[in-house]
């Protein structure tokens, strides 16, 4: 018979056992939700480590009881807590037409983990049975922990050859890109042509230049070339195409051919007006092109009097933020709901680009968002706090996230102007990072926990940006500017540094 001490010795045993191994497979779980592999085989597998996850919580669950049972058998307390529950990773849902791929990188990421998890199941599942044969009882919850560590080792070979037969196999063709109307494409063949004649110009110019002993001359030629003439004439061309599709929409053949737009149209002109006698100055920054003036100056004063000519489409555009503004639910205290940040709201932010990877990712049943459905996920800080675009406080609870099964949080994004997009459904194949702003760069990229509005947490965690350090730097100084108090705010860097 164990003496209390040697009872309660082993209780201390079983529960730092089950706490160093409760959390071994979290890492894998994150690759699989990250889209590491993808197909049938992937189902399968991620469901054979969820039911290895369960068993092997279950097992020291058990051997916790059996010795607890034995400490308090003494008349003393246990004074050990139990293992705390976890709960089990979403199941991996298979994309749609059984489509197979994945990520090589992350693959043999995988395949270490399994190995460092396996050996790391099979020791302690040896020390559990040692311990509890010590004690006199049922050595059976230490065998499960070891055979479900040879479990782990025995997919290696099989990941393995998966990985190898995806190495081989060409990447999936990029997705069409939808087609043009004809006044874009004739703006782009014009504006093709200007970048062709300003470089031969320049190049022209430069030779000149250089035989005559002042190369300096070659490269101011190139660079007004490159930065005031060129731009210059694609801004006055894209303003032509636009006063040429603005005539057509507004004539006969516009109205025949599409009837509603003329309606909406109407609609925007008089929403714009509304938009104007309230927001004077948003309403003049669009009219003058303030985006395009910040970010290219010569190209915004090449269609600069055009576009003030055609103020038709510009009413269009503000008419849909006027709606917003004026129609939309309310934040607490009677403010409007603001509308998404655009470039007159000042520079843009670095961004990062997708890993080239996931182009094409649409074929494998990836949803990307439409605009609508893109401003639905669009939170807004009033007071310190974040709201959804109805005026609630936003709250991740249920949440998804594959990068914490064991937590409830939201994915998100925050594009190049600042906003903050995000969701609480993140599932390998169908929605991801990329499916916010349909795979373009992002200012920063990660998930979050929120509760009744208040920041609780913020990460990088995303593998198809893999932001760095300073990218979530940026994103929590442009939310802390806003009105965030990060003083109990949590970071998480990426974990696979």
């Amino acid at each position: 018979m164990p003496t209390p001490d040697e009872a309660a010795r082993a209780l201390r045993t079983v529960a730092r056992l089950a706490e160093e191994q409760g959390d071994a497979l979290d890492r894998a779980f994150r690759l699989f939700g990250d889209g590491a592999l993808l197909g049938p085989r992937a189902a399968r597998l991620h469901a054979g480590l969820v039911d290895r996850y369960t068993e092997v919580g279950q097992a020291f669950n058990r051997a916790f009881r059996q010795v607890e049972h034995l400490v308090t058998a003494h008349g003393e307390p246990a004074r050990v807590p139990a293992p705390r529950p976890r709960r089990p990773p979403v199941p991996l849902r298979e994309p749609p037409g059984g489509f197979v791929g994945g990520d090589p990188d992350l693959m043999q990421v995988i395949d270490a983990e399994l190995a460092e998890v396996a050996g790391s199941w099979q020791r302690a599942g040896e020390a559990l049975s040692t311990t509890l044969a010590r004690l006199g009882l049922d050595a059976a919850p230490g065998h499960n922990v070891a055979r479900a560590g040879g479990w782990l080792a025995d997919q290696r070979p099989d990941l393995r050859r998966r990985r190898a037969e995806l190495l081989k196999t060409p990447p999936p063709p990029r997705p069409e890109p939808p087609p043009s109307s004809p006044f874009d494409t004739v703006a782009e063949a014009v504006a093709d042509a200007a970048a062709g004649i300003g470089a031969t110009w320049a190049g022209h110019v430069a030779g000149v230049a250089s035989f005559a002993g002042l190369p300096a001359a070659g490269e101011l030629a190139r660079d007004y070339a490159e930065h005031v003439a060129v731009p210059l004439v694609q801004g006055a061309a894209e303003a032509v195409a636009g006063a040429a599709r603005f005539g057509w929409e507004h004539s006969i053949g516009g109205l025949l051919t599409d009837p509603s737009g003329m309606t909406d149209r109407l609609h925007g002109a008089y929403a714009a007006g509304e938009f104007a006698a309230e927001h004077p100055v948003e309403f003049a920054k669009e009219v003058a092109g303030w985006e395009t003036l910040t970010e290219d100056p010569a190209r915004w004063f090449g269609r600069l009097l055009p576009d003030l000519l055609v103020g038709g489409g510009v009413a269009t555009r503000t008419g849909r933020i006027a709606d917003a503004a004026a129609t939309g639910p309310r934040l607490p205290g009677g403010s409007p709901i603001p509308p998404p940040r655009t470039a007159a709201d000042g520079p843009p932010l670095n961004t990062i680009r997708m890993d080239r990877r996931f182009e094409g990712e649409t074929i494998w049943g990836v949803q990307y968002l439409d605009p609508g459905s893109l401003e639905a996920t669009r939170l807004v800080v009033h007071e310190g706090r974040l709201y959804d675009v109805r005026g609630r406080p936003y709250s991740t609870d249920g949440g998804t996230s594959h990068w914490a099964p064991d937590d409830e949080r939201a994915i998100f994004v925050m594009d190049r102007y600042g906003n903050l997009y995000a969701s609480t459904h993140h599932e390998v194949g169908v929605f991801h990072h990329s499916s916010f702003l349909r795979g373009r760069q992002v200012a920063g990229a990660g998930d979050l926990r929120v509760r009744d509005g208040v920041l609780e947490l913020i990460s990088r965690h995303s593998g198809h940006y893999r932001p760095d350090a300073g990218d979530l730097d940026r994103v929590i100084d442009v939310l802390r500017r806003a009105g965030i108090d990060f003083r109990d705010v949590r970071r998480e860097d990426y974990r696979d540094d």
